[in-house]
């Protein structure tokens, strides 16, 4: 079955993800600091270019993206004011990365309804498709 991933990611130059996290009262799935060591490229040394406070949602065994954009939607919807001006205030960027994973040939449905297409403005969003076909 075809696999949907949604990660919403806000990122920028030198800011406080704490101070967001506080903000909003939602906790990140990661986060991370600019200048940040990343370990899995061991032994060599690389840094993080960037500030960043993800939110990454469960996998949805599913056709439709519309079953993970609801998810973000029905999350961040009464959060979307706030997390705009911030965004605004700090100079940063946001980015809802969609991950559909096919398999077997299972091809999903894209879909973006008004709700979605609305928040996406209103926080200066980019969206961001990354398709996998998975063959086994």
């Amino acid at each position: 079955m075809t696999n949907f991933r949604l990660i919403y990611s806000i990122f920028g130059d030198n800011w406080d993800p704490i101070e967001l996290t506080k903000l909003i009262g939602i906790a990140p799935t990661m986060s991370w600091i600019k200048g940040d060591r990343i370990d899995k490229y061991n032994p060599d040394i690389v840094l993080r270019k960037e500030t960043n406070w993800e939110y990454s949602f469960c996998t949805v065994e599913t056709l439709f993206s519309e079953d993970v954009t609801d998810k973000f939607i029905a999350l961040f919807s009464s959060k979307t004011e706030i997390i705009a001006k911030y965004i605004s205030d700090n100079n940063l960027r946001s980015k809802l990365y969609i991950v559909p994973e096919i398999f077997k040939n299972q091809v999903p449905g894209l879909y973006f309804n008004k709700a979605l297409l609305d928040m996406v403005v209103k926080l200066n969003a980019e969206i961001d498709i990354d398709l996998y076909v998975i063959d086994e």
